[in-house]
């Protein structure tokens, strides 16, 4: 299903157009493995002032929980969630001054829990729409599920959202379970964006295994490429979860590390951020303990922070990951120039996959013409495409900007 976008209208065209820019949102993600700080009786409650000092530090516009909760032996939602709504107003700044929820930001929390902790998305912008899909499969009962929140972020794109917390790794079982979920979780994905594909999205979450080289070793009961005796197939959950053509930013902390477990000595890294259809920018893996006594004080001043090294390591024992993306498929109109009798116009955008743009233009705003456009391709990857259209000049001119979206 292709989805059509107007993007921009540049009014009043004489001989030059200044550079116009549409709307696009730049987005802060974080997802967090917060070892049931918060959400429950059993919770790590003490941890608490330093997961906000890192959370309200990292500024996220979407935030991604895993392990929220910690009941023993029963999950409540409704305490997970009142839990977090006290955390948010007492100990967070980043929603503003005594903040509300549905106000000033808005929760999701998954349907699924594993009677003890389970995933939820926590969003500054308002959700279209929220959805649990089950990770039930091959004969094991459903973990925590995969939470969707499609966020309606400012711009002409929304952004959908994702997070899973698959099975711990203890036993060969465990890496049958958590083979099925990122199976039943792929396809999931993939069956979405088969209906939406002009949405962006993201993927995110503790998915409990590393693929990355050098790490392989670290973790007992690591099983990657062994066949698995259910589902009889090879065990390879990052490999799956990034086969729905997800891109993988790996983002690294100051230290030039990207693992993210366990915060005391990071040597492997169970905590992800894919994207697909959007920007990436740059992000980070957050650690107080990768930096210098001179960085730390040097963070500090420039933010009005307190941070000390220990501070990751107390917050939880996996470090967030922050990433920073660009949202929206806008154009901005860089130069134009009179090549004859026409006014030739070049456009420089910022976007993701199969989007591709028509140039059309107007003397009144009401019947419109669609320009020549010397070399109109679908861009790829996280870099700019330059599309030259070539248009009738008159005395005034209008143009606008169609994105095609989607696959």
């Amino acid at each position: 299903m292709r989805r059509r976008a107007w993007i921009f209208t540049a009014v009043a065209v004489l001989l030059a157009l200044a550079p116009t820019l549409a709307a696009q949102t730049i987005v802060r993600v974080l997802t967090y493995n917060i070892h049931r700080d918060v959400g429950g009786n059993n919770s790590n409650t003490g941890s608490q002032p330093q997961l906000a000092k890192v959370v309200n530090y990292l500024k996220p516009d979407i935030w991604t929980i895993n392990e929220l909760g910690g009941n023993d032996p029963t999950f409540s939602a409704t305490t997970a969630h009142n839990a977090l709504v006290a955390f948010i107003h007492d100990q967070l700044t980043i929603f503003g001054a005594n903040a509300q929820e549905n106000i000033n930001y808005f929760i999701y929390i998954s349907t699924i829990d594993d009677s003890y902790t389970t995933v939820a998305i926590v969003s500054r912008y308002p959700f279209a729409s929220t959805h649990t899909y089950s990770d039930a499969g091959n004969g094991f009962s459903a973990l925590r599920g995969l939470a969707l929140a499609s966020v309606e972020v400012p711009g002409p794109t929304r952004l959908d959202i994702f997070t899973a917390h698959l099975k711990a790794l203890s036993t060969t079982n465990d890496a049958e379970k958590r083979q099925t979920e990122a199976d039943v979780d792929r396809n999931n994905i993939m069956s979405w964006i088969g209906v939406n594909g002009a949405d962006a999205i993201t993927v995110t979450g503790d998915w409990n295994e590393t693929e990355d080289a050098g790490e392989m070793t670290n973790w007992s009961n690591h099983n990657i490429g062994d066949i698995l005796p259910n589902p009889n197939e090879p065990y390879q959950p990052i490999t799956t979860m990034r086969s729905t053509g997800l891109t993988d930013p790996s983002p690294a902390s100051i230290a030039g590390n990207h693992d993210t477990i366990d915060s005391t000595t990071p040597d492997a890294r169970f905590d992800y951020a894919m994207y697909a259809k959007l920007a990436f920018l740059n992000g980070e893996v957050f650690d107080t303990k990768q930096y210098t006594a001179a960085q730390l004080a040097a963070l500090n001043a420039a933010n009005g922070t307190s941070f000390v090294a220990s501070d990751s390591a107390n917050a939880s024992d996996h470090l967030p990951v922050l990433a920073l993306f660009r949202v929206g498929f806008a154009p901005i109109i860089t130069k134009t120039a009179r090549e004859g009798g026409n006014l030739a116009v070049t456009y420089i955008k910022v976007v993701a996959s199969n989007v591709t743009y028509t140039v059309e233009s107007s003397t009144n705003l009401s019947t419109w013409t669609m320009a020549q456009v010397s070399n109109q391709i679908i861009a790829e990857g996280n870099g700019t495409q330059t599309i030259k259209a070539t248009v009738s000049a008159p005395t005034r001119l209008f143009l606008r900007v169609r994105a095609n979206i989607g696959p």
